[in-house]
């Protein structure tokens, strides 16, 4: 929608909850990622850089009125909605350029149904998304070459689930490698199918996404995630607990745990079996409506067009009991 839907709702005195899924108020392209890499410049800088650049679509023409959009729409932000979700504490930390009052901010990841039973696990480590530079497909090629490369040939597989702009390449890519199975755009159901049977599935995006639901649909099937610790990533999986996480962009060290993944399958198994039980508390249902609804009594307790005042930090923190602890950190709704 457009934020225009902010100001009606304001004169109407209608309180609003506002979900960022992205980080188009603070990055014209929204992700933070430009030539193959993270980018903050914008973050600082109320988005001129992104005009430099033509950082939407690849023009500036169409990249300053993103730009002017945001600028306008700045103060909107601030000041009307009466509380705001962010799907991670990551997400939540780089939205600081934009002041926001912290005591309206929340933490809320998103809520994912369990899918389909848990199978005997196959030889195979699946990957499932769209096939584009920020999701990381080409570190992806890169580190099963350096795996193969030194592999004994014991019989892992790589199976590619998706479309995007980089399908041609990563079709000629697994055209030459016998090991990669290259299954283009699956259903829903033929994912979970997939994943069912995966003993592990990587993720290795290479922009810091705000919520990565791969991972949550994979911990709800019980199969161990592997991904580059930065983002929501470390907050999802506990390393070596319910899945593996290796440092972003690093082709060698996302090989090696491919690696272990053909030579300690039984040590993944677990993994799945830990990832499944840690779901429950991270994705259930039950702890997901009570941290929603908390949420939205503080927005109408607590709405924009009253007498500025503080507000009450009891309320603010009501969602925080269901969150999930990993490595000592608290993780979910918090003000």
């Amino acid at each position: 929608m457009s934020p225009s839907v902010l100001q009606a709702c304001h004169r109407r005195r209608v309180p609003v909850v506002a979900t960022f899924h992205n980080f188009r108020q603070l990055c014209a392209g929204g992700t933070f990622f430009r030539d193959g890499r993270t980018c903050y410049d914008c973050a600082g800088h109320r988005g001129l850089p992104a005009i430099l650049h033509g950082c939407y679509k690849g023009k500036a023409i169409t990249t300053a009125p993103m730009v002017l959009a945001n600028l306008v729409q700045r103060k909107t932000w601030q000041t009307v909605p009466s509380a705001y979700i962010f799907l991670s504490d990551a997400e939540r930390g780089l939205f600081t350029s934009l002041d926001l009052p912290a005591s309206r901010c929340f933490v809320k990841w998103n809520f994912i149904p369990y899918g389909v039973a848990r199978g005997t696990p196959r030889s195979i480590v699946a990957y499932t998304g769209r096939l584009s530079e920020p999701k990381g497909i080409r570190l992806l090629m890169q580190a099963w070459d350096l795996f193969e490369s030194r592999s004994d040939a014991l019989g892992l597989r790589l199976a590619i689930a998706g479309a995007g702009e980089l399908e041609d390449a990563v079709r000629h890519w697994a055209a030459t490698r016998a090991s990669v199975d290259v299954l283009g755009l699956l259903s829903h159901e033929e994912c979970g199918r997939l994943l069912s049977e995966a003993r592990a599935v990587v993720v290795p995006s290479a922009w810091p996404e705000p919520f990565g639901l791969v991972i949550a649909e994979a911990k709800t099937a019980g199969v161990p995630p592997i991904a580059p610790a930065h983002g929501s990533f470390p907050e999802l999986i506990c390393d070596g607990q319910d899945g593996v996480l290796f440092p972003p962009g690093d082709a060698k060290a996302l090989a090696d745990i491919l690696g272990r993944v053909e030579t300690a399958p039984d040590w993944f198994d677990a993994l799945g079996d830990r990832a499944w039980t840690s779901a429950k508390a991270q994705f259930g249902a039950n702890s997901n409506l009570a941290q929603l609804e908390s949420i939205y009594h503080f927005a109408i307790s607590h709405p924009t067009w009253r007498e500025p005042g503080e507000v009450r930090a009891s309320t603010s923190r009501r969602a925080i009991s269901a969150a999930p602890v990993c490595a000592g950190r608290t993780f979910g709704p918090r003000s």
